[in-house]
């Protein structure tokens, strides 16, 4: 889990500060708030997830992070007109 120091909501420089790691074992969900930063790591071997959303990120603006560059970049999504 991280935390975007200063608080910004838009893409643009965006440094983040680590506040959380967690491992889930077979078996365990992890559950992230809306807006939460967040990244998942796979361990070796054979690997499966499931996401689940209550509504399409397709249609909703999100951002990922480049933490070398310290930026905001904006998730090209189908839906979404930048």
């Amino acid at each position: 889990m991280w935390k975007r120091k200063g608080g910004g909501t838009s893409v643009g420089p965006a440094e983040l500060e680590k506040v959380d790691t967690f491992r889930l074992n077979p078996g365990q969900a992890g559950i992230f708030d809306i807006g939460a930063i967040h990244g998942v790591a796979r361990s070796d071997g054979a690997c499966t997830f499931l996401r689940v959303t209550g509504e399409d990120l397709e249609v909703v603006p999100r951002l990922k992070y480049d933490l070398g560059a310290k930026r905001a970049i904006a998730v090209e999504s189908a839906g979404v007109s930048s």
